[in-house]
């Protein structure tokens, strides 16, 4: 009879769990209140690479920690234990929101293979678990492709969201009607000069007018895939 003990510390055999750390990787996608987008991959932009739904847009680390595309997967030597997702926003989880989420659905992919899906407003509301079975939390390997889709379905839904993102919710009071209008006497007093000079100044003055009184917003979502990560900090 041997007096072997198994080493209970050790996560598929190699990895101990003081070597590991809870960690969250986001991943962001945009919605713009006159865009026509109803599909969006996460997980495929790194930092500095286009937030999906904002093409114009690159990836800061607020919108995304990965080290690099989910098609090229985790860095070499790297593993993650999944034990969950959930999803953000950066408005308040208002009824347009709320019903533009029930009616969208997200589909986790690893491995070329679908691991998981979720209506976004139960990630919204809270974390749901990812598992290879009824016990079994999700090891993620480094090289092994994963990313997420998110898909809305109902055209009614998204069209309520974005006429919403489109209401006047500038936030224009009167001390900025007031700081403005003197923004734009100044404009009209020095236009006398130099027309180049007076050029430059109205085009300045033009885009704050823009900024000022911009009709709409955009939203921005995360979705998170979180669990014991092997790894440098990300």
């Amino acid at each position: 009879m041997s007096d072997e003990q198994p080493d209970i510390g050790r996560i598929d055999g190699n990895v101990h769990w003081h070597e590991m750390f809870y960690a969250s990787l986001r991943s962001a996608f945009i919605i713009r209140p006159w865009s026509s987008d109803d599909k969006w991959d996460l997980f495929v932009s790194a930092r500095a690479q286009p937030v999906p739904g904002a093409p114009g847009v690159l990836s800061t680390r607020a919108h995304t920690n990965i080290p690099r595309s989910g098609d090229s997967g985790l860095p070499r030597d790297w593993s993650m234990t999944v034990t969950r997702w959930r999803a953000t926003a950066n408005v308040l989880l208002e009824e347009p929101v709320l019903d533009w989420a029930s009616e969208t659905s997200v589909h986790f992919r690893y491995n070329m293979k679908q691991w998981a899906d979720a209506n976004l407003v139960d990630l919204l509301l809270g974390a749901q678990p990812i598992s290879e079975g009824p016990m079994d939390p999700l090891l993620m390997r480094d090289s092994c492709c994963y990313g997420v889709e998110v898909i809305t379905g109902s055209a009614s839904a998204l069209a309520g969201l974005r006429d919403w993102l489109r209401r006047d919710q500038s936030g224009v009071h009167a001390s900025d009607l007031v700081q403005l209008r003197a923004e734009l006497e100044l404009l009209r007093t020095m236009s006398v000069k130099a027309e180049s000079e007076a050029s430059k100044i109205i085009a300045e003055g033009v885009e704050k007018v823009q900024r000022r009184f911009a009709v709409g917003r955009s939203m921005t979502c995360w979705v998170h895939i979180e669990g014991l990560l092997k790894s440098h900090i990300v």
